[in-house]
């Protein structure tokens, strides 16, 4: 193995080969856990962080060029900047003194302790060698095998519940939807290097079937729409723009083919949304889609009231306040002890205009990171940092240790394996 043109010490390339090889295998491992038995699946992630934060000094001691570590040390920094104001802020205002809210307090800190133990799980392939990887079949082989399990995993569910909606264990149904999307999304990006025969193109048809009724189960209204636009995303990233009419015929056939198949429940779900919006133009705000749009008011008066950030307990006693003023509907009430089903305003209403920028570097961090490195990394971190920004307007998955995990895993998979396809683009030029 060569670091940089230079030759690696005998006794450190065997231990970073073996490191470099079976960390996809085992974050995908943990990926899978984490939805069939949370407390299993957190288990793993803090053992997968331990051993990556005592192989990352190895990793350090590599020669780099000066470009490489900036963008390293550019990530790792974005990072700490987010994790260091959610300390700072939990740590600065007092805790609830309501029970009811100690659930947000602890979901708040054990979140950022998971972001913060993810730390050296993303900076080990950064400063690690890429020179020997998975292969690229094995590679996608593990990813597909995953989606698969997943699915499989949510339909089981789906159908021990008697169809109504999935619940896997303590995980919110509609982060688990968001979380399949982009696992399921991951699956099939990996597809693009390869020309597929024609059974191979059956099975991934089949592939994104089951992923389909696997959105459909969890009965995520805005899953159900954003896997439509994540597989017309695949499409263009396979075939690209310069493509005939009949590439986006055969998608936008597929497309209506699998929303027909699911139409039962897909059509249930417009049918309450429609009800939803009717009741709420006319006062009645106690609606799925009604108690969202109250959360959000109050979430906007919260910002205006206190723009530099508060407490959760007294968050809550200014809903309250707002409410007996009749400024707020008490629909904002219901979910009180949850989240506000908006990621900026979440971070606002209790952290303030200072958190919206943290979070904004948090998500500035990896695109820097991936324009600048060009490649797969380019595509991969766009498409990251967008799964944040769509599912950050309609739910707040930085509130979820699951999702938190799971959003850690996927970044650290993207890092992983870049070097798999931009070494085949390579060899195909």
């Amino acid at each position: 193995m060569r670091f940089n043109g230079m030759a690696a010490p005998a006794w450190k390339a065997p231990m970073l080969d073996r490191a470099n090889q079976a960390a996809p295998l085992a974050l995908l491992l943990g990926c899978c856990l984490i939805l069939a038995f949370p407390a299993s699946g957190r288990t793993l992630f803090y053992i997968l962080c331990s051993l990556s934060l005592l192989a990352l000094p190895l990793a350090m001691f590599q020669r780099r060029d000066d470009e490489s570590k900036a963008l390293n040390l550019l990530l790792s920094l974005a990072l700490l900047i987010f994790i260091a104001f959610r300390a700072a802020w939990l740590w600065y205002f007092p805790a609830p003194a309501d029970p009811a809210l100690f659930s947000v307090a602890f979901a708040y800190q054990l979140s950022n302790k998971i972001w913060l133990s993810a730390l050296p799980l993303l900076l080990l392939p950064l400063w690690g060698s890429f020179g020997r990887r998975l292969s690229p079949a094995c590679a996608t082989l593990a990813m597909v095998s995953a989606s698969a399990l997943l699915s499989i995993i949510t339909l089981k569910a789906w159908h021990d519940a008697h169809g109504v909606r999935v619940g896997l264990g303590g995980l919110y149904a509609t982060g688990a939807a968001y979380l399949l999307c982009a696992i399921h999304f991951f699956a099939l990006l990996l597809f693009y290097p390869f020309r597929l025969k024609k059974w191979q193109w059956l099975g991934l048809c089949l592939l994104i079937a089951l992923q389909f009724m696997s959105i459909v189960a969890t009965g995520t209204r805005a899953a159900l729409l954003v896997y439509l636009f994540v597989l017309g995303c695949a499409v263009l990233w396979r075939f690209g723009l310069n493509q005939s009419w009949r590439t986006y015929a055969i998608a936008a056939l597929l497309a209506g083919l699998a929303l027909w198949s699911s139409w039962a429940v897909v059509g249930s779900r417009i049918k309450e949304a429609q009800t939803d919006l009717i009741a709420y133009s006319q006062g009645n705000a106690d609606t799925s889609l009604g108690i969202r749009f109250s959360l959000w008011d109050a979430g906007a008066h919260a910002v205006r009231e206190r723009p530099w950030g508060q407490g959760i307990q007294a968050r809550d006693e200014l809903f309250h306040q707002l409410v007996n003023d009749g400024a707020l509907n008490k629909a904002a009430l219901v979910m009180r002890d949850v989240h506000l089903h908006n990621e900026w305003l979440e971070i606002m209403s209790l952290q303030g205009v200072p958190g919206a920028l943290s979070w904004l570097v948090f998500l500035s961090g990896f695109a820097i990171y991936g324009w600048k490195r060009g490649g797969f990394s380019r595509r991969f971190m766009a498409l990251y940092v967008g799964f944040w920004l769509v599912f950050g307007l309609s739910d707040v998955l930085l509130l979820s240790p699951q999702i938190a995990m799971c959003g850690a895993m996927l970044a650290a998979l993207g890092l992983y394996l870049a070097p798999i396809f931009d070494a085949r683009n390579e060899a195909a030029l």
